[in-house]
């Protein structure tokens, strides 16, 4: 699992994100879930949403995770934007940016986390 933060003002975008870097990973992506967690694909430079049943927030980055371009409720069977200098993108589910007012320019920090074990947890 991977927490995705805004550099800038420390808000957390997503605790719930999974990373796609090899071939498959990134080819199956999204397509045919039901529910939607964020996923950062990398490398990739533009989406499409064909065989996915909901719609996606999308979060194009450039090499440094700047931030290159945003698209909100990007409908199922749709091309994704092209933003210039994009070397990877997270794929949110639909409404992830409304409130949090992203700006080309700003930074998204990529943490990862450990899984919560069952043996940690006393009952």
């Amino acid at each position: 699992m991977m927490q995705v933060i805004v550099r800038e003002t420390g808000r957390v975008l997503t605790e719930e994100g999974n990373t796609a870097y090899r071939f498959w990973p990134r080819f199956k992506g999204l397509m045919l879930q039901k529910q939607v967690r964020a996923l950062h694909l990398q490398p990739c430079k533009r989406v499409h949403t064909w065989f996915m049943r909901v719609p996606i927030d999308v979060v194009y980055l450039d090499k440094d995770l700047r931030i290159t371009g945003v698209e909100a409720s990007l409908a199922p069977y749709r091309l994704g934007a092209a933003f210039p200098g994009t070397t990877s993108v997270l794929e949110l589910s639909e409404g992830s940016l409304e409130a949090m007012q992203l700006d080309p320019g700003q930074h998204l920090l990529l943490e990862e986390r450990a899984p919560l074990s069952m043996s940690s947890h006393h009952v």
